[in-house]
């Protein structure tokens, strides 16, 4: 019944690693033979075929969109602490009640279109940070509110930079490609007329 999480090495492509699917543990550990299936996925198989193994149902693949990354959870401070960040070379890894929490409501989102509120929200901390630095380390007031909204910070960091792409006031430029929700929110607070 334990909540599972799969996670894809780099392999690679430094961008490549995160969260990419969710399961469930469905009987306990036994020693058991693998599943055939899995066999094309080894890259080394293991040295014996009966070993300990545990059964898992997945619930949920990501798609490309919907990965969790690595380099964001490294920005979260409820995250930050995790060991998969800072003993990658183990297997299992358990997460603390804190990690658990934040994993589950960031797996709901990653991949969603932003809400109306969550909008609102960035709005909010556009204007309180206008003309000031923007941060999404872990400690900072997006980090804090990316806590609050169920968003990682870099995703939150990238909404306000769609929407200094919106704002005429801004001398810096903003990251083209905000949504149509994006504008339409916008223009709720703020005047397009010049």
């Amino acid at each position: 019944g334990d909540t599972v999480y799969i996670w894809r090495s780099q392999a690679g492509d430094k961008g490549a690693a995160g969260i990419i699917a969710e399961g469930t543990i469905v009987e306990p550990p036994a020693i058991q033979p693998d599943d055939q299936s899995a066999t094309p996925f080894w890259t080394e198989p293991p040295d014996a075929d009966q070993i300990m193994r545990v059964r898992i149902r997945l619930n949920r693949i990501a798609n490309k969109r919907e990965t969790l990354k690595r380099d964001w959870m490294k920005d979260d401070s409820a995250l930050r602490s995790m060991l998969i960040l800072r003993q990658a070379a183990g297997t299992n890894f358990p997460l603390s009640d804190t990690e658990a929490v934040r994993l589950r409501h960031l797996w709901l989102k990653t991949g969603q279109d932003w809400s109306r509120d969550e909008i609102v929200a960035a709005i909010s901390l556009y204007e309180e940070l206008l003309g000031l630095p923007i941060s999404k380390s872990a400690g900072s007031r997006v980090e804090e509110i990316s806590q609050q909204i169920g968003r990682v910070p870099t995703g939150l960091y990238n909404k306000l930079m769609n929407l200094r792409a919106l704002d005429p006031r801004a001398p810096q430029q903003g990251l083209k490609g905000g949504s149509k929700l994006d504008e339409a929110t916008w223009n709720e607070f703020f005047s397009t007329a010049s």
